[in-house]
């Protein structure tokens, strides 16, 4: 299977055209099986190219050596109640405005503090409620 069928492939959720359910994994072992033993020479193929100059083989390179994730320098602001949260949000929207936050951290943050803000409301539920059942409990003879 050539790469580019490969890539089809995997496109078309590992189905092929005549409607087989071949899986991606059957066409990964078969990958992994035709490189087998192979794997240093086609890594030092891809490096030499890559110092050759071509674009494709560097950004292969570059792909596997830097980490997928750069380090993001933002700050979220104390979160004391419901309304901490709300000025959190605001500066996770405005450092993704600004374009000091990419969207999908944003997105992690997000659901971490939607979480939080949760938790932090059910403990004030929780305290109030248990308030008035003492209030209820001084009142009754």
């Amino acid at each position: 299977m050539t790469r580019r069928q490969l890539s089809r492939h995997k496109q078309r959720g590992g189905q092929s055209r005549k409607g087989n359910q071949q899986s991606l994994t059957a066409s990964a072992r078969l990958v992994d099986q035709l490189v087998a033993g192979q794997a240093e020479a086609l890594a030092q193929t891809a490096i030499e190219r890559a110092m050759a100059g071509s674009e494709r083989s560097l950004l292969y390179c570059l792909d596997r050596v830097l980490p997928q994730r750069r380090p993001i320098d933002f700050q979220l602001p104390p979160i004391k109640n419901v309304n901490d949260a709300i000025e959190a949000l605001r500066a996770i929207i405005t450092a993704v405005n600004d374009g000091k936050l990419p969207t999908a951290e944003a997105a992690h943050l997000a659901h971490l503090l939607r979480s939080y803000a949760k938790v932090i409301e059910v403990n004030d539920v929780v305290a109030r409620l248990e308030a008035v059942e003492a209030q209820l409990g001084k009142q009754q003879p």
